[in-house]
């Protein structure tokens, strides 16, 4: 796949190819990914890793152990910007297509202090430790034998009870399937992807 800036800011369009490194059965237990962006002059500029792993409930999830951009800070300034701009936005979608392609449903990270603004832009959230009202994850009450719970309540208090540091946990989670196509939308206003 290739990635072609559309506005480049200075004369030439940034152009960056990206290398898959891909790893599965037969030869591995579980499907991996190590992905590099890299310029026309063969300088890698950005890299990551992801790989499918079973959940406690068995269920295949993605996780993203790593993602890079060369020249790059979580605190960026006006006197010291971020060199490369959109391309940590490329490897997570790059991560995401990939357990798309797999069919798997959710991803999973571990973020760096100071990047939390970053995921939450690409549409993961904290995972929640606790169930609204102390229900289960059907929305069934704990306490009462058939009580439900409106499901849009169950997902406005996941979405917002991350804040709460409490109910929090240090692994982000997002839906695979809702991610990608506002990525992709994303990453096609700033970029031209050719296969």
């Amino acid at each position: 796949m290739r990635f072609i800036q559309k506005k480049p800011e200075g004369e030439k369009p940034l152009i960056l190819n990206l290398d898959e490194d891909r790893q599965g059965p037969p030869d591995d237990d579980y499907h991996s990914m190590n992905f590099t962006l890299i310029t026309p002059n063969y300088e890698e500029v950005a890299a990551g890793r992801c790989s499918i792993m079973l959940d406690d409930n068995e269920h295949e999830i993605m996780y993203i152990s790593a993602i890079y951009v060369t020249g790059h800070s979580n605190y960026p300034t006006k006197l010291a910007p971020n060199k490369y701009v959109g391309l940590g936005q490329i490897l997570v979608f790059t991560a995401i297509k990939f357990g798309l392609d797999l069919g798997v449903k959710k991803v999973t990270l571990a973020p760096l202090d100071g990047s939390e603004g970053f995921y939450i832009k690409m549409g993961l959230y904290p995972q929640v430790k606790s169930g609204p009202n102390r229900m289960n994850v059907e929305g069934v009450s704990k306490s009462l034998n058939n009580g439900r719970l409106n499901p849009k309540w169950i997902h406005d208090f996941e979405s917002s009870s991350f804040r709460h540091n409490a109910l929090s946990d240090s692994t982000w989670v997002g839906s695979i399937p809702d991610i990608y196509p506002r990525l992709r939308g994303s990453i096609l206003e700033a970029w031209t992807i050719t296969e």
